[in-house]
């Protein structure tokens, strides 16, 4: 099994700045274990979680609810808004409350959509490999394999 990691920077934005490392030790049966990959670019072991078949497919189900809730949120909220401006238009403006509500109700279909975009990538591309810190000088990059190794 192999993760793509790379220094922590503005820089490292481009796939081509991850380098891909093997990870040692193997995948656990249940659960998550700890291993340890050394980074191409600093020589440095870096610790990961990794986690097993099934909880990887189990992450990557959430990730798919996720979006589908997301996708349900957003429609619901363009429904409402759409009733809204029906009920409003032309007859009469809305007043300032209604017009701040429908502003809002903007800004959160996207991030709803934003959301969902994300939640779908990661339903597909979720590897089953966290770093153990979210902080400190590395990334990683899902490499889309699927966690059968």
């Amino acid at each position: 099994m192999e993760v793509a990691i790379a220094r922590r920077s503005v820089a490292h934005r481009r796939p081509d700045d991850y380098a891909l490392s093997p990870v040692r030790g193997t995948r656990p049966a249940t659960g998550r274990a700890t291993a340890l990959v050394e980074c191409e670019h600093c020589g440095q072991a870096v610790r990961c979680k990794v986690y097993s078949v099934e909880d990887t497919h189990r992450l990557r189900a959430r990730w798919r609810l996720v979006t589908r809730l997301c996708v349900i949120a957003v429609v619901a909220m363009l429904v409402a808004d759409t009733i809204t401006i029906a009920g409003l238009m032309p007859d009469k403006p809305a007043s300032q409350p209604v017009a701040i509500l429908l502003g809002l109700s903007s800004v959160a279909i996207a991030g709803g959509v934003l959301l969902a975009i994300r939640a779908h990538r990661l339903a597909r591309e979720d590897d089953g490999v966290r770093l153990a810190w979210w902080f400190g000088p590395h990334r990683l990059r899902w490499t889309s394999t699927l966690p059968d190794d």
